[in-house]
């Protein structure tokens, strides 16, 4: 596996971590701190939206290296 490929990989699991979590604060927001909880998933939803950015940025500025 080579590094560009980790990097994807690992690029791809912090965007599904960090939206799962939004979502998992959004859903449960009843059960505490209201504002707290929507201000750390709006963050989180954020912190997705700014991994997908650095992962297009990643991809094409290292498009001419292989996957393997």
């Amino acid at each position: 596996m080579s590094l560009k490929t980790f990097h994807l990989f690992f690029i791809s699991l912090a965007i599904m971590v960090t939206f799962f979590f939004g979502t998992w604060l959004f859903v449960t927001v009843e059960a505490g701190d209201a504002a707290l909880r929507f201000s750390f998933g709006a963050l989180s939803y954020a912190a997705a939206v700014l991994l997908v950015v650095y992962g297009r940025y990643f991809l094409r500025k290292f498009r001419h290296i292989s996957y393997l």
